[in-house]
């Protein structure tokens, strides 16, 4: 198979880690497969999934996703060549999902200063347009729960005792 879908990567991953593993698929929970397979990815060299902006493909890209991550760097920031692994593994867990950009403030100045950018790495998330600044650990597993809390759902029910406690937690 040439070309496989994030599902059926994540679908083989949870599949034969867990004969490797001898555990029950069941118990592997999505997002830990997503977890694995984006590591796996990295490690064996698979191509960026984070996409490059300039001035000229930015704005019509933030409009273009209900959610998009952008990071801005300099190219010479030790931070940010350090960070680029978890950032890279962070875009992964989401890819076709919440697409993860990078923008070189070092050589688009203009679009670094109408957003304030005043160090490196800064990352915004924008929703709808409208930009939101991280300002948590920077390790994948932080930005991943971050981006979950930021675009997810406000509450999850997973049964229907859930939503019976719900209900009668708020009478």
């Amino acid at each position: 198979q040439k070309h496989a879908s994030v599902p059926g990567l994540c679908e083989f991953a949870s599949k034969s880690l867990s004969a490797a593993m001898n555990l029950e698929c069941s118990s592997w929970r999505p997002q830990s497969v997503a977890r694995v397979l984006s590591w796996i990815l990295f490690l064996h060299g698979a191509s960026s999934s984070v996409l490059p902006l300039v001035s000229s493909t930015f704005e019509d890209s933030i409009r273009e996703h209900n959610a998009i991550v952008v990071q801005f760097f300099a190219p010479w920031c030790h931070v940010c060549k350090s960070f680029q692994p978890d950032y890279e593994r962070a875009a992964g867990f989401f890819l076709g999902r919440v697409p993860f950009a990078k923008v070189d403030a070092t050589v688009e100045t203009d679009l670094a200063d109408s957003y304030g950018i005043e160090g490196y790495p800064t990352l915004l998330l924008f929703r709808h347009t409208l930009p939101e600044e991280y300002l948590g650990e920077r390790n994948s597993d932080s930005i991943i729960t971050w981006v979950e809390a930021s675009i997810g759902p406000a509450l999850r029910l997973a049964s229907e005792a859930d939503i019976e406690a719900l209900l009668h937690e708020r009478r």
